[in-house]
C-alpha cells in the first residue's frame, strides 16, 4: 500500500558516511518497510540497515558474512565478550536515523544499538519509525548517521 512512499524516503535518505567510517563501518543497505497488518491503514514503517566492518583484521568483506569468530559457545549465548569487542567495534555504537517534514525540520528521531559483544563483523539493525502511524505519510526526507 505505501511503497512509492517506501521507496521516494530511500531516495531521500542521505547517510552520513563519516560518521560510520570513523568507527569503521560502514552502511551496505537499507530500507523501509511498512508496518501495516491485516489490512489497516498505518503508515508508520521499520527501516533496516545492514551494516559491515570495513578494514578489521585484514578480512574482505565477502569473507565477513560468512565467518563466525566464536565457537559453539556462542550459540548457547556463552560468547567471550570480550572477544568480540577486540576484534570488531570498541564499544556499543548508535545508530540513528532522522525523519523531516517538507519544511525540513525533523519530525522524529530513533536509535538502535549495535552491540559489541554481539557484533561479527556483519549485521542488520531494525528501527521502529512510528509517529502515530503517520510516518511514510509525512516524511519527506531522512539522515542515518552513528554516535
Amino acid at each position: 500500500m505505501y511503497e512509492d512512499l517506501e521507496r521516494d524516503l530511500k531516495r531521500h535518505t542521505k547517510v552520513i558516511k563519516a560518521s560510520f567510517s570513523k568507527r569503521k563501518l560502514e552502511v551496505l543497505q537499507y530500507s523501509y518497510k511498512s508496518v501495516q497488518e491485516n489490512g489497516n491503514k498505518d503508515a508508520d514503517c521499520n527501516v533496516f540497515i545492514e551494516i559491515a566492518s570495513i578494514g578489521k583484521k585484514d578480512v574482505k568483506l565477502e569473507e565477513q558474512m560468512e565467518l563466525s569468530f566464536f565457537d559453539d559457545s556462542a550459540e548457547s549465548g556463552n560468547a567471550d565478550k570480550e572477544d568480540a569487542i577486540e576484534r570488531w567495534i570498541d564499544e556499543d555504537v548508535e545508530i540513528v536515523v532522522n525523519i523531516y517534514d517538507e519544511l525540513g525540520e525533523i519530525i522524529l528521531s530513533e536509535s538502535e544499538y549495535l552491540l559489541a559483544f554481539k557484533y561479527e563483523g556483519y549485521d542488520t539493525v531494525k528501527i521502529l519509525l512510528s509517529l502515530d502511524g503517520q510516518t511514510l505519510k509525512l516524511a519527506k526526507s531522512a539522515k542515518i548517521f552513528c554516535r
